[in-house]
């Protein structure tokens, strides 16, 4: 017996359910005997959703879930040995046993058609055709098994044995259009040659299982024979119900019982021809409820006594299909579609008004109308109401502004209704993989006591777990050319660095690390060679030994020996070994080399760990591997490379899941059959684009796509992401290739589509869809897309959106704007507008700090400046106000470095890339690095030779045909001051003056150093310095007011290249000590309030995420002013000369005096000044008074 039930609510067929259960136990008990304490009630459902829900009802109607057993459909088929429809559940098998007579030659050969689509297609190519063409074939199992069954043996439909009068009409047209379609040939051909393979291994193998020996179709009558007598079967699908399951219900139910659990929008007979022109309900459910409409009818005529009238059952044509009633049908002849229970059935509905008379609200107005859809206007129309809050549609500028807004409008429900719970929640979305990260950035950036617990369901694996997008970029470094940007993206994700034990900040040094040591592509010499074309091409064509050369300084190798030749030859300033020249640290950061051995260590181990494994790549590939080999190769990278316990989890997961592959591989080509790597890949990748499924979630509110909680009821429904460009509901498109899509030609000559009854729509469907979760919703429905940010022109929503819109607006009084049910946000989340309701926007931000941001910023009229970045957090101040003069120093000419260290807090990283060029990157950091690399050079003695070939050597400096010949001035200019420097430091030994001076500041009480001097042959000490940049100069000259200021006495001595006048040398006589302490100490201040809250000090580089907010330009003006003072005060003791070839032993005596400056030197500069005449005390006490002065301004910040 087949009995069926019919309700516009799953609360009403749960009961149902419930009921039927308790009764088909206690007739079990009545029967006596032990079977019944061990008999389970079969419940056949359709998502894994849906059995949760269920399993909870269960347990909290009986106080336990017990003597049920839920199955899918494919297990149904599967526990009746139907393979062919429970394909999926076997994995991927049917796509490998396409994919290898795809890759047959001689198959593809036999159809010219489909020879010419796969001419010079690679095996990943065919095995993605595989893919769709195994869906299709899956789907005619389901919707065309007579298609199938015909294919399989088609003696059986011969003129001979079933004439052609024999089948109905429509399946004649069928099979005329069939002969003309271009691809019927080789699907026909294809899916014979799977048959007559499984019925070869049937026949040599003895063994159980295998899809091969399920693929008998014309034992079918068998297979219906495994049904066993008195079964009770649940069939609790409630929006579908697959043609192919049609006969196996007939069976159990001529055997047993069979009870349908269907859901049904409307009361009344809707999907007759009346809905064509109806009701405003009746035409919304035939536009909307299109698949629902196919299923009840469908099952109608199954279960039916009588024939149904014609109106109630046409086919695509409006014809109705034949067959004889009360007569088995053939499934050589006949549809699926067409087939009868032979019986009658029984049928019960039962339904559910939502509505409170005394207080209705929309939602449930709605609901009901729909329900009494052909009852015409039974019901008044409702009174626009804004405390109504059971429907909104909302206009948001963009995706973010949703998922804020949604999160706005949760809050708000749950401070309102304390039994409102986080698992009363659905938010769908129409792609998950696209919005989720949105909706995940805006609910994980909530503060701890705001924040909403959610859970993400049907993620691709991808998303879910970060190994296995680790896992994919992993075997593309192996297999490919390894380059910088490839190699930073996989080291830079997450579970990488857990499994290499690194932090975020370790990551960054080594990121840096690696690029300027000059790592652009390659692993090592051996993969670059593996790569020639690719090098090739990349230089015209002819690889030579020049080009060949240049290319292996970029490797990871070469890099690495770059580094480690720094970690080793640290003190060594320029020192190169074995022609590799040492790279000691980064550009970006302070640490060095030898600083962090640890993690000079680990990423020696990585690289070696890399190229191993991509040896174990070379020799697997080269061996014609197959499902085996490739799988096992795989199953080693994961426990090699996310071998850490953090990382347990997500290892196990995607063992299991290479595990699953190599089954399916195994099963549906063998173990031993070659597979390129290409392909291989493909369906790994493939493998981890499945959705990952899991149980319901509770205590929390659930994301999930569209159709995956499809008809649960849940007290909030939310749908995101509706926009005219979302793709929802989509378009009927059918694949090229698809039978399913035939067409004939008319009587009048117009194309008629020779779809099926009951067909499976995409786009009815997705109506479909999301008309169920509005009928879903309980108590709200809020729906959002996002219109953009020019209100001119706002984005469309949904078609869906607006039927719904339409609809609903028939349930308020005519006249009524267009636009009423409709709330547009705000351009951002910091607008006024979201603090306070609006219209039919009751929600509003519960955030108190943003509240209070906002109430202040509007106090102002939104034009105060904003606070310091770091104004809140004091620094720590030095041990004892004791400070080393290189930290002042750091301090005084790099401020923002020196906040970064001792904050922790790091502003952009420095930007690599692969992409060197021909030239070396124009920047004056790398200038700077330049020459103080060159400096080191030449005082170790190199030539010019030598410092040629080193900088060659480094790939960061462009091309190797242009680094030769580059950097050629700036090797000459370095080597000419170089030899003049030599001149003036002859007879100069160096030395180290301790020094130390105090101070009366708040946290800064002394500076102490070790300052390099030079000592002369007659005892005076001098300070000399080359100065090959402006920082220099100024660490220079601030260190010159230290010697003073500490009672040195010491002259100083600048060479240096002047843009305007070439190598000049520049004598300072000491300064009086009481005017270099007044210096000092003014300069000091600026550091020692750094430490309450940091001065803005910007130089020309930083402009600062350590003062925004603030003014840095009129800073940098103050900035300027201060050092032009302290440089005014140091040219009144400065005399220039032009040439420094005089005896430096004079220098001391020379710098007694002050002397007039010469022509086109430093002191014709400040005899351009047009100041007027004074003298030098007065210039002195002049410059004194403006040091104080803009020092003061820059920490008060008066300006």
């Amino acid at each position: 017996m087949i009995h069926t039930y019919y309700s516009n609510a799953f609360e009403v067929l749960w009961e149902i359910l419930r009921t039927n259960l308790e009764w088909d136990a206690k007739e079990r008990r009545e029967a006596g005997g032990l079977e019944p304490l061990f008999a389970e009630d079969r419940i056949l459902i359709p998502s894994r959703a849906v059995a949760a829900r269920l399993t909870q009802l269960l347990a909290e109607s009986e106080g336990i879930c017990a003597g049920v057993k839920f199955i899918s459909s494919n297990e149904f088929f599967e526990s009746l040995k139907w393979y062919p429809a429970a394909n999926s559940l076997s994995g991927r098998v049917l796509d490998w046993v396409v994919w290898r007579w795809l890759a047959n030659d001689g198959f593809v050969g036999r159809f010219p058609r489909l020879e010419r689509f796969l001419k010079g297609k690679s095996g990943a190519e065919r095995y993605k055709l595989a893919l769709r063409v195994s869906q299709l074939l899956t789907k005619y199992a389901s919707y065309r098994l007579d298609w199938l069954l015909r294919w399989t043996d088609e003696s059986a439909v011969s003129p001979a044995v079933f004439p052609e009068a024999a089948l109905s009409i429509a399946m004649r047209e069928e099979e005329a259009a069939l002969a003309r379609h271009p691809d019927f040939p080789w699907q026909k051909a294809l899916w014979q040659e799977i048959v007559k393979e499984a019925q070869r291994a049937s026949e040599s193998d003895s063994g159980e299982g295998g899809w091969r020996r399920a693929l008998q179709f014309q034992h079918i009558e068998r297979v219906l024979s495994h049904s066993p007598e008195g079964e009770n079967l649940h069939v609790f699908l409630p929006f579908t119900v697959p043609p192919l399951m049609l006969p196996f219900l007939k069976e159990i139910g001529r055997r047993g019982t069979v009870r349908l659990y269907l859901m049904q929008p409307a009361n009344g007979f809707w999907f007759d021809a009346a809905a064509e022109a109806g009701t405003p309900a009746l035409e919304y459910l035939r536009r909307n409820a299109a698949n629902s409409r196919a299923t009840l009818d469908r099952l109608w005529r199954f279960t039916a006594d009588v024939p149904p009238p014609a109106e109630a059952m046409p086919d695509a044509r409006g014809e109705v299909a034949e067959g004889p009633v009360g007569k088995p049908v053939s499934f050589l002849r006949n549809r699926l579609q067409d087939l009868r229970a032979d019986e009658e059935g029984e049928t019960d509905s039962f339904y559910l008004r939502f509505a409170n008379d005394e207080a209705p609200v929309l939602l449930a107005r709605a609901q009901d109308s729909l329900l009494c859809a052909d009852e015409g206007d039974l019901f008044e129309r409702l009174m626009p109401d804004a405390s109504d809050r059971s429907v909104r549609l909302v206009e948001a500028p963009t995706p973010v502004r949703e998922a804020e807004s949604l999160v706005d409008y949760l809050t708000e429900l749950f401070a309102e209704d304390p039994t409102l719970r986080p698992s009363d929640v659905l938010v769908t979305t129409p792609d998950v993989a696209t919005f989720a990260p949105v909706l995940e950035g805006v609910l994980t950036a909530l503060p701890p006591e705001r924040r909403l617990p959610f859970r993400m369901v049907g993620k691709p694996l991808s998303m879910e777990n970060s190994a296995a997008p680790a896992l994919l970029q992993l075997l593309d470094l192996l297999s490919g050319l390894t380059t910088l940007s490839a190699f930073e993206t996989w080291l830079e994700l997450p579970v990488v660095g857990e499994s290499l034990g690194l932090t975020f900040g370790d990551l960054s040094i080594l990121r840096e690390w690696v690029n300027d040591a000059g790592f652009r592509e390659g692993l090592s010499e051996a993969q670059l060679s593996a790569q020639s074309e690719k090098l090739s091409a990349s230089f015209g064509g002819a690889y030579g030994e020049a080009e060949r050369r240049g290319a292996l300084d970029g490797t990871l190798s070469r890099a690495l020996e770059r580094l480690s030749a720094g970690f080793l030859f640290d003190e060594s300033p320029a020192l190169d070994w074995a022609g590799t020249l040492p790279v000691r640290r980064s550009r970006a950061h302070y640490e060095r080399v030898s600083d962090r051995p640890d993690l000079l260590e680990t990423l020696l181990s990585l690289y070696k760990r890399l190229e191993d494994a991509r040896l174990n790549w070379n020799e697997v590939n080269e061996g014609a591997p197959g499902a085996r080999a490739w799988t096992a190769f795989t199953e080693t990278l994961v426990n090699d490379f996310f071998a850490g316990a953090d990382v347990k989890a997500a290892r196990e997961e995607l063992l299991g899941v290479v595990a699953h592959l190599r089954i399916d591989m195994e099963e549906g080509v063998g173990s031993d059959t070659p597979v390129d790597y290409q392909t291989f890949r493909a369906a790994l990748g493939a493998s981890f684009g499945d959705p990952v499924t899991g149980a319901l979630p509770r205590d929390a509110v659930t994301v999930a796509d569209m159709s995956a909680f499809r008809g649960l009821p849940y007290r909030v429904v939310a749908c995101l992401g509706l926009s005219e460009t979302s793709s929802f509901p989509g378009l009927s498109n059918f694949e090229e290739f698809d039978l399913m899509g035939l067409a004939t030609v008319g009587p009048k000559g117009e194309i008629q589509s020779l779809r099926r009854p009951g067909d499976r729509d995409s786009r009815a469907d997705n109506r479909n869809v999301f008309t169920d979760l509005f009928r879903s919703a309980r108590s709200n429905f809020y729906v959002s897309w996002s219109i953009g940010t020019d209100p001119a022109q706002p984005a469309l929503p949904s078609v869906v959106v607006e039927e719904l819109e339409r609809f609903l607006l028939t349930l308020l009084p005519e006249g009524t704007p267009s636009d009423a049910l409709r709330v547009r946000l705000p351009l951002t989340s910091v607008a006024e507008e979201n603090f306070r309701p609006e219209g039919l926007r009751f929600w509003t931000n519960r955030d108190p700090e943003l509240f209070e941001a906002v109430k202040a910023a509007r106090a102002t009229d939104r034009r105060a400046k904003a606070a310091p970045f770091d104004d809140g957090a004091a620094l720590t101040p030095p041990e004892d106000g004791v400070v080393r003069w290189e930290e002042f120093l750091r301090f005084w000419t790099s401020p923002g470095k020196w906040l970064s260290g001792r904050t922790g807090v790091f502003e952009k990283d420095f930007e690599t890339s692969e992409e060197t060029g021909v030239t070396p990157a124009e920047s004056r950091l790398e200038e700077v690095m330049r020459k103080r690399l060159l400096r080191g050079l030449f005082e170790e003695g190199a030539d010019v030779a030598r410092a040629t070939r080193l900088l060659a050597e480094n790939p960061v400096n462009g091309d190797p045909g242009v680094r030769g010949w580059w950097f050629a001035e700036e090797i000459a200019e370095a080597d000419e001051l170089s030899q003049k420097w030599r001149e003036i430091t002859a007879g100069w030994t160096p030395a180290k003056i301790p020094l130390t001076v105090s101070f009366p500041g708040r946290h800064v009480r002394r500076l102490t150093g070790e300052i390099r001097s030079f000592s002369g042959p007659d005892g005076s000490s001098s300070q000399l310095v080359l100065a090959d940049s402006n920082r220099a100069e100024k660490e220079a000259l601030l260190t010159h007011v230290f010697l003073s200021a500490a009672g040195a006495g010491t002259a100083l001595g600048v060479l240096k290249k002047d843009k305007d006048d070439g190598v000049v040398f520049v004598r300072y006589r000491p300064m009086e000590s009481d005017e270099a302490a007044e210096v000092l100490r003014q300069c000091v201040r600026l550091f020692d309030e750094s430490f309450d809250h940091p001065v803005i000090w910007p130089d020309s580089f930083e402009d600062g995420v350590f003062w925004r907010g603030l003014d840095i330009k009129k800073a940098r003006e103050l900035r300027k002013r201060v050092e032009e003072e302290i440089k005014t005060l140091l040219q009144l003791l400065a005399e220039v000369t032009e040439s420094p070839s005089d005896e430096a032993s004079e220098l001391s005596e020379e710098t007694k005096t002050a002397a007039k400056p010469k022509k086109g030197g430093a002191g014709k500069k400040t005899a351009k000044k047009k100041e007027p005449e004074c003298t030098p005390e007065e210039k002195r006490e002049k410059s004194l008074t403006s040091l104080a002065e803009n020092v003061e301004a820059l920490v008060a910040r008066n300006y």
